[in-house]
């Protein structure tokens, strides 16, 4: 019989993107092992059910789910984990929480953290999948072509996620313009970010070495073409990691702080939240004058994430169901 699964997932645009990229894949990864899979979101996401439904999932608002069994749920998002988790536990079991935070909700059957920095099989008593094997990513970025990092830097990428209440976007841009290079530089951005207006004068500023590509529905072709990219922690660091491009990183969350120092201890990515503003831009001209440090950041972030992480999730998931069938039987 076909396994239903319920995916409950922070989409709103205060969320940020990273929520529903993970989830996305996730389901995308069910739906190719035989699942039928419901992606719930928060009311008003409309960017969110389309890039979803683009991936030929099935969406719904979390007041208009469809009725009927559910075989397992999981739950991604900090305030879902406090106020939907114990229900959805409840309704849906077995219930998978994706949890950034190592803090598993009430009824978890399962925990989900990718992060660099962890390893083991449990958190606290709950059962867990953790480090880079499971990291949610697109399997295409693994499947990019290396970049060989031998010649000087052509392409750089600027991408600081859906939402960069920081101004992160400009800061980077500042900084790789405060020194000699010839490299074209593309920021990828949406026109409803503070900041906007700005970060397109300082881009025509630049004249043809100056891009901007708006609301892209993934970073698959950018990261193809980029050499270097100046991005924000989370999904986008896997995937950049992913395809083999070296990388500086921001932090753009506190949740994000312990995956980028994980990330810099392997020689990922450089960790651009510990540098001073005067420290960024030498930061940034060194490292485009080492073709040796960039190759090596690409060798190593393709060492630790290979793409298949959300296949391996679907897997654990498919059996947790059943093993829960299975125990529910053998109770009576």
């Amino acid at each position: 019989m076909t396994q239903r699964w319920l995916i409950r997932v922070a989409s709103h645009t205060r969320h940020g993107g990273g929520h529903v990229a993970r989830c996305g894949n996730l389901g995308s990864a069910l739906a190719r092992v035989g699942a039928d899979v419901m992606m719930q979101l928060d009311p008003d996401s409309p960017d969110a059910a389309a890039r979803l439904r683009r991936l030929g999932l099935a969406t719904s608002e979390v007041d208009m789910l469809p009725s009927g069994m559910w075989d397992g749920s999981v739950v991604d998002g900090y305030e879902l984990m406090e106020e939907e988790a114990a229900d959805l536990a409840r309704r849906a079991p077995p219930l998978v929480a994706i949890d950034d935070f190592l803090s598993p909700p009430e009824g978890a059957a399962l925990v989900v953290n990718s992060a660099l920095h962890l390893v083991g099989e449990c958190v606290g008593e709950t059962p867990a999948l953790l480090g880079p094997r499971f990291a949610m990513i697109d399997p295409r970025y693994a499947q990019l072509s290396p970049k060989t990092a031998t010649g000087p830097v052509r392409h750089v990428l600027v991408t600081m996620g859906r939402i960069d209440p920081l101004g992160l976007a400009g800061y980077a841009l500042r900084g790789l313009t405060s020194f000699e290079h010839d490299a074209t530089i593309t920021v990828v951005t949406s026109p409803d970010l503070p900041g906007h207006t700005a970060l397109v004068q300082q881009l025509s500023a630049l004249g043809p070495r100056g891009r901007l590509i708006l609301d892209a529905p993934d970073m698959i072709g950018a990261l193809d073409e980029a050499d270097f990219v100046v991005g924000a922690g989370g999904v986008s660091l896997m995937e950049r990691m992913a395809a083999g491009v070296p990388s500086m990183t921001l932090l753009l969350a506190d949740n994000q702080r312990l995956f980028v120092e994980g990330a810099a201890r392997l020689g990922a990515t450089i960790n651009g939240g510990q540098l001073a503003p005067h420290e960024f831009a030498s930061a940034l001209q060194a490292v485009f004058a080492d073709a040796d440090v960039r190759g090596a950041m690409a060798t190593a972030g393709r060492a630790a994430i290979d793409g298949q992480g959300s296949a391996r999730v679907a897997k654990r998931l498919m059996a947790l169901s059943d093993e829960t069938v299975t125990s529910r039987q053998a109770a009576g």
